[in-house]
C-alpha cells in the first residue's frame, strides 16, 4: 500500500483516514515525514484502513481546532474498538441510518472510495463471504456433497424435472383425451342403459367393463367377489395405489316411457341412480390415464363393483382382495339435484350409513271369526310399526339426521284366515357411527317389546349394511383443486350430508379418500326426478365434466 499527505494528515492511497494504533502520541509528525513512515510501519500491522464515506464515523479521529505546526496536527485521543476477527472478506457491508439504498453511489464519495454512500463494515460476525453478483459463494459450496457437489446437484435437479416436466405440457394433453373421449362417454352410458342388470346380475356389464380395460393395456381380474371386476394399471415407478370405483348395479324400476332418446329394454328394471354414467366415466378416465402414463407415478386400479343398491357388494370384494395395497380411493356419484356444470365436494361426511333389517313376527294362525282362539301377527306387526317411529321423533336429537323407514310388510294368504307369520323390511340411516348402532339395537328392543305385549314374538335379522361414507379433508381438498380447474371456482360447492348410503364407505375404511358429487340435473327439464324413480334421466353434458375431474384428482395424487 502506498501512502499519500496531505493537508488533513496521512491517508492513504484509498483515501481513508489511517488509524492511530497508540504507539505513538499525538503531534509527533515532523516535516519531513520521517516519523510519519515509521507509523506507518506500526500501523501496517493493525487491523487495517476504514474507507471514506458521506459522513464520517464518529470513531475516527478529527483533527483539533486550531491546528499545530505546518505539517503536523493533533488528534483527539479517541477509544478505539477493533473490528470482529473474522475478517474483512468475510463480513458484509452494513447500510448507516438515513443512508442511500444499497447499490446507490453518491457522486462525490462514491469515486474515491469505492463503496456506496452510508455503507459501513457490520459490527458483527458474519457466517459467510458476501455472494458474487452471478456466480456461488461459501454457502452455495456448504450445500454441495463432498464429493464434488457438480454431479450429483446436477442429478438432483434432473430428478426434480423428471417429475415436474411433463406437467408443463400436460394440460393440452389433458384437454385432448376429455374431447376425444366425449362421444364414447355417451355411448357407453347408453349401451349400459338399455341392459340395465339388478344386483348379483351384473354379468354383461362386468364383461364389458372388463374388455374395455383388456384393450386399455390393464391387467384385469374378472369374478372378483361376484360379478365383481378389477383393473391394474402400472407406470412402471414408485408411487402409491390409486383405486377408482364404480358400482355398475340397476333398480327394479319400470322406466317411464316420455320420449327420451335412450330407455331401457329390460321391462321392469332400469338405470335409476345413474350408475351407468359411473361406469362410463370411470373407462373414459381410464383412457385419459393410459394416454397421460409417462406423467404419472405409481398405480391405478380400476374397481367396478357390483351390488352397491343392496349394500352387498363392495365387502365381498374387499374379503377378495380388491382393497389390498391401495393407498388412496376416489368415486364419483352423479346427482341429479346438482345441475350440470356443477361439482360438490364435501371433506367428512357425506353420505349417511345404510342397514336393512328384517322383522318376523310369529303369532299362532287361526279362523278370521274366532281371534280369540289365536295370535294375530298381523295386528302385532302394526302396533310395531306405529312404535317404530318414535325411536327418530322421540329419542333422537334434531341436530342428528337419522331416518327408519319400514319399505315392505308382508303376511296373510285370505281374508277370514289369521296368519301364523307377518314379515317387515326396513331400513336404517345415520350420519353417524354411534347413532347407527344405537337405532339398530332400539329397534330391536321395542319390536320384541311390543310382540309380547300382543303374546306374540318379534325376530330381528340385520341383513345388510355400511357405515356413513365419509371423505378424507387432504383428498377432498385434492379434488377441490381438480373441481375448480375443471369447472371453475364458483361451480364447484359444499354438499350438505344426506341420509342416503353407499357402500363405497367400506373402502373408504380400508384407505382414505374421496366420493364426490357431479351434477346432472337436465337444465332444460326444470324440477330433477329423484332418484330411484322411474322418471330420472341424467343430462349427458355431465360425464366429460365428471371424467375430467377424476383425472385431474388422479393426476394430482400420482403426481
Amino acid at each position: 500500500m502506498c501512502v499519500r499527505l496531505g493537508d488533513d494528515g496521512p491517508k492513504s492511497a484509498a483515501g481513508g483516514y489511517l488509524r492511530d494504533t497508540g504507539a505513538h502520541e499525538a503531534g509527533a509528525h515532523d516535516a519531513n515525514g520521517a516519523d510519519l513512515h515509521a507509523r506507518f510501519l506500526s500501523w501496517s500491522h493493525g487491523l487495517g484502513p476504514i474507507r471514506r464515506s458521506d459522513q464520517r464515523r464518529s470513531d475516527v479521529r478529527e483533527p483539533a481546532s486550531g491546528g499545530d505546526a505546518a505539517g503536523r496536527r493533533q488528534l483527539r485521543p479517541r477509544r478505539w474498538r477493533p473490528r470482529p476477527h473474522c475478517g474483512h472478506h468475510l463480513c458484509r457491508p452494513q447500510l448507516r441510518p438515513g443512508a442511500p439504498p444499497r447499490g446507490h453511489r453518491d457522486a462525490q464519495a462514491g469515486a474515491s472510495s469505492g463503496r456506496a454512500g452510508g455503507l459501513l463494515p457490520p459490527r458483527r460476525t458474519c457466517a459467510a463471504p458476501p455472494r458474487a453478483r452471478g456466480g456461488r459463494d461459501a454457502r452455495d459450496q456448504q450445500r454441495r456433497p463432498p464429493d464434488g457437489g457438480a454431479a450429483a446437484g446436477g442429478l438432483q435437479r434432473s430428478a426434480r424435472s423428471r417429475v415436474s416436466a411433463p406437467a408443463l405440457d400436460v394440460e393440452p394433453r389433458l384437454r385432448a383425451a376429455v374431447d376425444g373421449c366425449r362421444e364414447e362417454l355417451v355411448a357407453i352410458r347408453r349401451d349400459l342403459h338399455r341392459h340395465p342388470e339388478l344386483s348379483h346380475q351384473e354379468a354383461r356389464t362386468a364383461q364389458m367393463a372388463a374388455e374395455r380395460a383388456d384393450a386399455l393395456g390393464f391387467a384385469v381380474h374378472s369374478g372378483v367377489g361376484g360379478h365383481g371386476v378389477t383393473a391394474d394399471l402400472d407406470s412402471e415407478r414408485s408411487g402409491p395405489v390409486l383405486m377408482l370405483r364404480a358400482d355398475m348395479d340397476a333398480l327394479p324400476v319400470l322406466e317411464r316411457d316420455d320420449g327420451r332418446p335412450v330407455r331401457s329394454e329390460v321391462d321392469g328394471v332400469m338405470h335409476a341412480c345413474g350408475h351407468d354414467g359411473h361406469v362410463a366415466m370411470a373407462l373414459g378416465a381410464a383412457s385419459a390415464l393410459v394416454a397421460l402414463r409417462d406423467t404419472w407415478t405409481g398405480r391405478v386400479r380400476l374397481c367396478f363393483q357390483p351390488a352397491e343398491e343392496r349394500a352387498e357388494g363392495a365387502v365381498p370384494m374387499i374379503e377378495a382382495g380388491a382393497a389390498d395395497g391401495v393407498d388412496r380411493v376416489l368415486g364419483i356419484h352423479l346427482w341429479a339435484p346438482l345441475q350440470t356444470g356443477r361439482v360438490a365436494v364435501t371433506p367428512g361426511v357425506l353420505f349417511g350409513s345404510a342397514d336393512s333389517f328384517t322383522l318376523t313376527v310369529r303369532g299362532r294362525g287361526g279362523h278370521g271369526g274366532m281371534p280369540h282362539t289365536a295370535v294375530d301377527p298381523v295386528v302385532a306387526a302394526a302396533q310395531i310399526i306405529v312404535a317404530l317411529q318414535t325411536i327418530v321423533s322421540r329419542e333422537t336429537s334434531p341436530f342428528a339426521p337419522a331416518v327408519i323407514t319400514l319399505g315392505k310388510i308382508a303376511g296373510g294368504a285370505a281374508f277370514n284366515v289369521i296368519a301364523d307369520t307377518v314379515e317387515i323390511e326396513g331400513t336404517v340411516r345415520a350420519l353417524e357411527q354411534s347413532e347407527r348402532e344405537r337405532l339398530l339395537r332400539r329397534i330391536d328392543e321395542i319390536a320384541s317389546g311390543v310382540a309380547a305385549s300382543m303374546r306374540a314374538e318379534a325376530a330381528f335379522v340385520r341383513t345388510a349394511g355400511c357405515p356413513p361414507v365419509v371423505s378424507d379433508p387432504g383428498v377432498a381438498e385434492v379434488v377441490r383443486s381438480a373441481a375448480v380447474a375443471t369447472v371453475g371456482e364458483g361451480m364447484v360447492d359444499v354438499a350438505q350430508p344426506v341420509t342416503v348410503g353407499d357402500d363405497i364407505a367400506c373402502f373408504l375404511e380400508r384407505a382414505p379418500g374421496c366420493y364426490f358429487l357431479v351434477g346432472a340435473g337436465h337444465p332444460e327439464r326444470g324440477r330433477v326426478a329423484p332418484h330411484h324413480s322411474a322418471d330420472f334421466d341424467i343430462d349427458e353434458a355431465c360425464l366429460p365434466i365428471g371424467m375430467e375431474a377424476l383425472v385431474r384428482a388422479a393426476l394430482d395424487i400420482l403426481r
